[in-house]
């Protein structure tokens, strides 16, 4: 019988926008430092608004190992990715009823961070159902999520470009309300398209052939060797990977401790490369996060080339991007006048931290389920754990931005 084939490459595409569509809503939230900054200036949001997403979404994570099961799984993305559409256009909206109603700046903070917390749990679902359904597919195609995840970052950071004005380096806060409606308004769009194309995926002959294949199987996917999946000891598995483990979890810890919190307080040099430009100076923080999408891209990507670090020095080079935390720290003080005013080092910084935190928070991932000590049934539950360890690692570097900044200011 001929091989069913992907068509014009049709499913491979769904998947990659699957992918974009994940991690976009904490995209959408990160990128647009300026427009924060300027409509909560009193408020650190590019601290809280990562932390409430970032806890949001490790908590459904706890909560959907036991109950995520229970809803099926077109049904679940489609339903979320329609919570995370919603979302993306209240945000921007919340500053037009604030203007007609009065509204103080505090309960305009607590719905933003309320619709930012749902997305944090979308997010949640969304990622573990996406990889069920790419589970029944060739291991390329989780490539192609996973590849959508760095995507979307690029992606997002392109738009926010696009929407702004170089032409206007002080833009008025109606103008930067504008452009955000813009801008967010996009992204709801490509939300919307990953919800057509998760409503038409079972419909594609690849897609079916592949869910067929699966049917077959599913009677043994429950026991192997006679041990019961649900059963198997979890800190056994653990301690067969916690090398990688560990090290996913110290990669992210480091870089969100940075990102995008300490960083977006570093300030442009002044005489520097932003004054020289036609770029205006309130794009910096924008193209930093824009250095670090693009950067963590294409560390995430190089694995597909090289793994010329082996799973047993993985730790090396994860302990030596600790020295990151003292760079990022002495750009951001003393308050005003830090020890390192370079624009380049502090674009070269955040391209070499992103670059590292792509490739060696992949590896780790690549390399714990892979482990030759763990036997065939325990891979999925490897996968699982290092998962959780790399948004364990999220959460910590979330917290421990926080802790930074009350140490370097004083207040949180």
């Amino acid at each position: 019988m001929e091989p069913v084939r992907d068509k014009g490459y049709f499913v491979w595409i769904i998947c990659l926008f699957l992918g974009i569509g994940i991690l976009l809503p904490f995209n959408a939230i990160i990128t647009p430092v300026y427009y924060w900054l300027a409509i909560f200036p009193d408020f650190k949001f590019m601290l809280w608004g990562p932390l409430i997403f970032n806890y949001c979404n490790i908590t459904t994570m706890l909560f959907s190992t036991k109950f995520g099961d229970k809803i099926p799984t077109k049904a679940a993305v489609i339903l979320f990715f329609a919570i995370d559409l919603i979302m993306l256009a209240i945000i921007p909206m919340i500053r037009k009823v604030k203007s007609i109603i009065t509204l103080d700046t505090t309960p305009e903070i607590i719905i933003t961070l309320v619709c930012i917390g749902f997305c944090g749990v979308s997010t949640a679902i969304l990622f573990s159902k996406v990889m069920a359904i790419t589970a029944r597919l060739p291991p390329n195609y989780t490539g192609a999520v996973m590849m959508g995840n760095g995507v979307g970052g690029i992606l997002v950071t392109i738009i926010l470009l696009a929407s702004s004005d170089f032409s206007n380096k002080e833009q008025t806060i109606a103008q930067m309300e504008l452009k955000a409606a813009i801008f967010f308004g996009v992204g709801a769009g490509l939300v919307l398209v990953c919800i057509i194309f998760t409503a038409i995926l079972d419909k594609l002959s690849f897609y079916q052939h592949h869910q067929q294949d699966n049917e077959e199987i599913k009677p043994l996917m429950n026991t192997f060797e006679g041990e019961v999946i649900n059963k198997i000891n979890r800190i056994k598995i653990f301690k067969k990977i916690w090398v990688q483990g560990v090290s996913v979890f110290l990669v992210f810890a480091v870089t969100l401790s940075i990102f995008p919190g300490l960083s977006a307080g570093i300030l442009p040099e002044t005489g520097g490369i932003f004054d020289s430009n036609p770029v205006p100076s309130f794009l910096y923080p924008t193209i930093m996060s824009g250095t670090f999408q693009l950067f963590d891209f294409i560390g995430r990507s190089l694995p597909g080339v090289t793994t010329f670090v082996p799973a047993q020095f993985i730790w090396i080079p994860v302990f030596i991007r600790f020295v990151f935390i003292a760079v990022f720290m002495m750009l951001f003080v003393p308050l005003g006048n830090p020890l390192i005013y370079n624009d380049w080092i502090a674009l070269i910084s955040m391209a070499l931290m992103s670059l590292t935190n792509g490739y060696f928070g992949t590896l780790p991932m690549i390399y714990g389920p892979s482990n030759r000590k763990l036997k065939d049934f325990e891979r999925p539950i490897a996968g699982s754990i290092m998962g959780f360890c790399l948004q364990l690692g999220i959460i910590t570097g979330v917290h421990l931005g926080l802790l930074y900044s009350y140490i370097l200011t004083g207040k949180i």
